[in-house]
Parts: structure tokens; sequence; C-alpha cells
């Protein structure tokens, strides 16, 4: 015959800790962009200890470049640097594959997947006044702002306004400021052209043409003229407005 057993009440057999074995975490990867230069090297940041080699052989890049590597931070900061300039005007993909781990043995959950581009051709990239833009002050100067590094002359010969103006020119950064030496024209429109033929520092030089316009406000005179009251319930309006005019005049009544 069989037996029974009362089984109302749960038994501990074994009671332990334990705790998961957390992937290395990625910090930051650079560079990053659209305009980076073509001697850039490669830098993964990792937020805990790595094991070295199974990051340099989990490591690719597409197109593929040869490279040396070099641990800037022992087991938390790796350069990647290319034997040779980067080709100008190219997306690069680098991938860190599943197999790295960091040094508590955790592996990363899938592949790491990071992407940027090269530095290309020279392109403006904002107008200060914008294009098409309407009221713009007399006494301003313009900004044309550059994706990148440039050669400040060739960039100065490229610019065309017109009307034509007296100007003079300066620069912070990659933004060109063209100062104009007298006030523009009120109620004008003014094409700025920016010719091919820019030189670039790293990347490609312009092969296209710019253009971007837009219109000073127009010009307000402005007078001084009192205020006068007309008498309650009088039909003086006339003769009230003309007194506040001959007073702006100078001439009282």
């Amino acid at each position: 015959t069989g037996t029974s057993e009362d089984l109302s009440e749960s038994v501990t057999i074994l009671s332990t800790n334990f705790e998961t074995v957390s992937p290395p975490g990625i910090k930051k990867v650079l560079p990053e962009g659209k305009a980076v230069v073509p001697t850039s090297t490669i830098v993964f940041t990792f937020s805990e200890l790595v094991d070295s080699k199974s990051v340099q052989s989990s490591f690719s890049i597409v197109p593929e470049v040869p490279y040396t590597t070099n641990w800037i931070i022992e087991n938390q900061q790796v350069e990647f640097k290319p034997l040779q300039p980067l080709a100008k005007a190219t997306k690069y993909t680098v991938t860190l594959g599943g197999n790295a781990q960091a040094l508590n043995g955790g592996k990363l959950e899938k592949d790491y997947v990071h992407s940027f581009e090269t530095v290309g051709l020279v392109k403006v990239t904002k107008t200060n006044p914008a294009n098409g833009s309407t009221g713009a002050s007399v006494s301003n100067s313009l900004q044309i702002t550059f994706d990148q590094a440039i050669d400040k002359a060739s960039a100065q010969r490229s610019i065309v306004i017109s009307p034509k103006i007296s100007v003079s020119y300066s620069w912070k950064g990659n933004t060109l400021t063209v100062n104009p030496k007298n006030s523009l024209t009120f109620s004008t429109k003014y094409n700025v052209l920016v010719k091919p033929g820019i030189k670039s520092i790293y990347g490609l030089d312009n092969t296209s043409s710019y253009n971007f316009s837009f219109t000073t406000r127009p010009q307000v005179v402005s007078i001084w003229v009192p205020g006068y009251k007309q008498g309650y319930g009088t039909f003086d309006c006339n003769i009230v407005s003309l007194q506040m005019a001959l007073a702006a005049k100078g001439v009282s009544s």
C-alpha cells in the first residue's frame, strides 16, 4: 500500500546568496559625428575594468584599416590608432563583439556598434541673418558658419555681397563674421554668394556655390509731438491737432 505525507509546510533544504555577473559597460566611444578629422583615433572608455585581450580580439572596423592598440588607462580606456589617415568623406563602423568581457567574467550582452563619418566637402551650416529673413538691422554684421576647419583667406575671397559693400572680416572657430564698414541701406535685399574654392584643412575643398539673402528693415522716422487735449464737448480737434504740429516745430500759439 502507498504512504502519504503532509506537504502543507515548506522545508528549507539549502540557503545561499549569489550575485549575477554584470557585463562590461561602455561609457563612451570617440570619435563621433559627421566631420571627424582623418587623423583621429578610436577610443573606448569602459565604466569598469575589462579583460584587455578579449576587448582587443573583439574589435573590428569597416572599412578595414591597419591599427595599433594602446591602453591609455589600464583595463579601462583603450585606443585603436590607425596606421594611416582615414579616408575622407567616408562612413566608418566600429564593432566590439559580444565576447569582450569584464575582469569579473561578465560579457557584453550583444555586439556594440558605433559609427562616425570623416570630414568631406566644405559646407555652410548656418548663416545669420538666416536665408530669406526680413527686418534685418542695418548695423548688424553677417555670420557664416562652416562645418570644418578651413583656410580663412580662401573663405574670405569666396564671399560676394550684392549690392556691393565695403567690409572687414573676423573669425571665431569656424564662423566667419563679415563686418560692414558702413551701415546697410534700409529696405534693401542683400544677396550673399559663397563661391567654390574654399580650401579645407582636413577635408575636401568645396566644389559648389552657396547662396542666401536677407532684407533690411524699413526706415522709421520719429518726431516729438506734444499732446494737447481738446475741451470736453467741443469740436475743435482740427485746431488742437494744428497746435500740436506747430508746437513740434517750435511754434507756440
